[in-house]
């Protein structure tokens, strides 16, 4: 097996082309051992992320990362329904409900992965609720688990991964 490391890290397991003229990409190096995309490359060995000491800073910046990608991941709705929270999603679903807030129309068009629904104000109110309350949750979720960073409760990528489980999961 063969690691593409750039700055320490894991970002790719390649097995490269034979041919002789092959090169690995600017600022990666390649090297032969067992490891899995994310992995620290001491210079000799893969340690998994979570294992890894990481500062307080690097445990910020983490936690904001997988709070984004916890918020525009999706939700279902209660029915069934996949809905998208990405931010364009998030600003079409704002700006569908203030349109009805501000206009005479009583209803909206979407068009869906199933294909375009209509909606009403009161459907798109229950959508608009449940995709901003998911984005609160998400951030309040980052702010718990940065404050417990600040307390040096948590002090790895795991346990950040852990409280957003935690968190996210009763809320």
């Amino acid at each position: 097996m063969h690691l593409l490391v750039r700055d320490g890290y894991v970002v790719n397991v390649i097995e490269p082309p034979e041919d002789s003229d092959w090169a690995p990409p600017e600022g990666c190096i390649l090297v032969e051992a067992t490891g899995a995309i994310g992995d620290h490359w001491n210079g000799s060995a893969c340690t998994a992320p979570s294992q890894v000491p990481i500062s307080a800073p690097e445990l910020l910046a983490y936690a904001a990362d997988r709070r984004f990608a916890i918020e525009t991941g999706g939700i279902t709705l209660p029915n069934g329904a996949p809905i998208a929270t990405d931010r364009d999603s998030q600003s079409l679903i704002t700006g569908a409900w203030n349109y009805v807030l501000n206009s005479e129309n009583a209803t909206v068009s979407f068009k869906t992965a199933a294909g375009f629904v209509s909606m009403d104000a009161d459907t798109l109110k229950q959508l608009a609720l449940a995709v901003g309350d998911h984005v609160q949750k998400c951030f309040a979720a980052e702010g718990t688990i940065a404050l417990a960073i600040a307390t040096g409760t948590i002090t790895t990528q795991a346990d950040v991964d852990a409280a957003f489980a935690s968190i996210m999961e009763s809320a």
